[in-house]
């Protein structure tokens, strides 16, 4: 439980962690303060460590139950503060009265109870808490011994199972689009392509009208975002991209949350910069940084992306100014190092890729090798292959230009080692890597001179002409 306590307390917000202070001072008798205590040590804690927290506290069952109670003091807490903010926790609350009074065979009182929660699950969209709030409204009516509201109610039940049902299908769908796009980002070869070609072959995606809900219309739109980015249609992955911004900018509820509305500004930011709207992307950009979030995991992960998409932006800028810069590198260690535990994997090397990429253009060797050093620092794995690859390239040619002839042998070995990844790889990308291998094995035994380095320029120049759109190589600059 002491993990699972540190951690909750952790997710917390300032302004959750105040309330709950505040909340077992006024309601709770001496004793439990320290119940407090315990609180202020965990938070205080920025590992949880079981050695420390046992000099403080001791151990055995009953400092096991203490830790337990705390953690329901919590959840109670934040459920009361959420009931304040939440519309969710709000019908789940009518839910929860309704569902009270039914059992003392108040039906009338019942029936008012859950229909108000009906009420506010449809305004969220919440068509789980309204699947729930009709059952039991069946309930009350079987008790109630009204066979004509049973026979309504069940009619609405089924009329939301399938609503359900077409929700469940299209993320179905949606996941095994994502998965190429986690594994090895946009980037697909021939027999991927006949398999993305099957799944948007699918009668469900054969026309947005057919969709029955906005949750449903917004997969629909994700779904395309993603298919047409793999396929290299940019200006067709802009329109669904701007569709699914526009659906959930009108719409107010639970299921198109705010980590969908993260996830939506994302992808249009992403289309934009593919599609040459930098200044569209600037804007949407500052729009998701202002997105007001209700805890910190969503504030860490509005930060996250917001983070990657202004590294993506600041490499595509020009005229990049030293304030910008200054800002965003505060932004990357911050997520980086105090968001760590809320960024995934692909993130990560996204985020180390970009910074490493950032560094490389602007040719500051020395914070470019510094977070070089970051990336082998990390857990071996076998997702974004590609961004790991191009970490290692730009790690080579930065040694190709200090003509540290030593270093790059066994860079080259590693390298060679990941070739045994190539079916990832695109057909840019396999040029970029084999004309890389080439003419540092031409100058691998000797001292490289100016003429083979402006050799190597001229033949990636061309290269970077042949890139696909969607592969993050197209923001190295040799």
């Amino acid at each position: 439980m002491s993990d699972q306590l540190w951690e909750l307390i952790h997710q917390m917000s300032p302004s959750e962690k105040s309330f709950f202070k505040k909340n077992i001072q006024s309601k709770h008798s001496k004793e439990d303060l320290l119940y407090l205590k315990m609180f202020n040590s965990l938070n205080a804690m920025p590992k949880f460590s079981d050695k420390e927290f046992a000099v403080q506290f001791g151990k055995g069952n009953q400092v096991s139950r203490m830790k337990t109670y705390l953690y329901e003091l919590l959840l109670n807490s934040l459920i009361e503060l959420g009931n304040h903010s939440d519309s969710i926790l709000r019908s789940k609350t009518s839910l929860n009265s309704s569902w009270i009074l039914f059992q003392k065979g108040l039906y009338n009182q019942s029936r008012k109870m859950v229909d108000k929660a009906k009420e506010q699950a449809v305004v969220n969209t919440d068509l789980y808490t309204e699947a729930e709030a009709l059952s039991l409204k069946r309930l009350i009516y079987l008790a109630a011994l009204d066979i004509g509201g049973v026979r309504e109610t069940i009619q609405e039940e089924g009329r939301i199972r399938e609503l359900i049902l077409e929700i469940q299908e299209f993320e179905l769908l949606y996941y095994s689009f994502a998965s190429f796009s986690f594994n090895k980002g946009n980037i697909i070869n021939a027999q991927e392509r006949n398999i993305l070609d099957t799944l948007v072959n699918d009668p469900k995606l054969r026309s947005v009208e057919n969709c029955r809900s906005d949750v449903s219309r917004s997969y629909y739109h994700r779904i395309y975002t993603l298919y047409f980015g793999m396929i290299g249609e940019y200006e067709e992955m802009y329109n669904s991209a701007l569709s699914r911004y526009h659906l959930l900018q009108n719409a107010s509820n639970a299921q198109l949350d705010t980590q969908n509305f993260i996830n939506s500004l994302n992808n249009l930011i992403e289309a934009c910069l593919v599609t040459g709207r930098l200044q569209d992307a600037i804007d949407y950009n500052i729009e998701l940084i202002e997105l007001r979030t209700a805890s910190t995991y969503f504030e860490a992960r509005k930060n996250i992306r917001h983070t990657i998409l202004s590294l993506q932006i600041l490499i595509k800028t020009v005229n990049q100014e030293n304030d910008a810069e200054s800002l965003l590198k505060k932004e990357f260690e911050l997520c980086f190092f105090k968001y760590l535990r809320f960024v995934r994997v692909d993130e990560k090397l996204e985020m180390l890729y970009l910074i490493i990429t950032y560094y490389f253009n602007r040719r500051s060797f020395k914070e470019c090798k510094h977070w070089i050093k970051q990336y082998y620092l990390l857990p071996k794995t076998k997702t974004r292959v590609d961004l790991q690859l191009f970490i290692m390239i730009i790690n080579i040619y930065m040694n190709f230009l200090s003509s540290d002839t030593d270093h790059l042998n066994y860079l080259i070995r590693n390298m060679e080692r990941f070739e045994r990844n190539e079916k990832i790889l695109d057909s840019y990308e396999r040029k970029l890597l084999d004309l890389i291998k080439l003419e540092i094995n031409q100058v691998r035994n000797s001292v490289s001179d100016k003429a083979s380095l402006f050799n190597l320029k001229d033949k990636l120049s061309v290269i970077q002409h042949q890139r696909n759109e969607m592969s993050m190589a197209k923001y190295i600059r040799f």
